[in-house]
């Protein structure tokens, strides 16, 4: 529910991560460690925004989701970050 209200928390936190990053990611790692299919979604796309590579893994693991939303958003971080390592178990996701 609410798609406006979780994008414009996922833009204030974008915001907040300027002057306090560490603490963001360490939130969007909480996330990523629940089901919550909107929660991950806004979390995917926030870590694209960031470039937080750490979360890769978690991303590549979304895209399995049983919800399509989590696993588009986790499709565009890991295009966003593009590391080379994320390409091969990604693809395996799609065949």
């Amino acid at each position: 529910e609410h798609p406006d209200v979780r994008a414009a928390a996922r833009v204030a936190l974008r915001e907040h991560a300027a002057a306090r990053r560490a603490d963001v990611l360490d939130a969007l790692d909480k996330v990523f460690a629940g089901t919550d299919w909107r929660a991950n979604e806004q979390a995917a796309l926030l870590a694209g925004e960031l470039t937080y590579e750490e979360a890769a893994k978690r991303l590549v693991a979304l895209l399995g989701a049983p919800r399509p939303e989590p696993g588009i958003a986790a499709a565009w971080a890991l295009r966003r970050l593009a590391l080379p390592d994320t390409l091969a178990p990604a693809l395996a996701h799609f065949k």
